[in-house]
């Protein structure tokens, strides 16, 4: 699971290596250190059908959409919208 700085930062390292990538979960790092499944975010559908670049830009766009949402209004007080995004190693 990783910080939505984190996300973008890997985003941007699959793009310049052109890692292909597949998706992305909703996860949630709760107050008390546990994380659980998000059930607003539940990210998007496997994108492998779609070029890498195409890829890259909807998880970018929708990653960044969930953060907006989550700082407006968090599915969870106190809690981190926590990103888990599917590659091909």
């Amino acid at each position: 699971m990783l910080s939505y700085s984190d996300t973008l930062e890997l985003l941007y390292l699959c793009a310049l290596k052109d890692i292909p990538v597949y998706g992305w979960e909703g996860w949630v790092g709760l107050p008390t250190g546990k994380l659980t499944h998000s059930k607003r975010y539940q990210g998007t559908v496997d994108l492998g059908s779609m070029s890498n670049e195409s890829a890259l830009a909807w998880l970018k766009q929708t990653v960044m959409r969930a953060n907006r949402e989550w700082q407006d209004q968090p599915e969870i007080e106190g809690g981190e919208l926590l990103f888990c995004v599917e590659i091909d190693p």
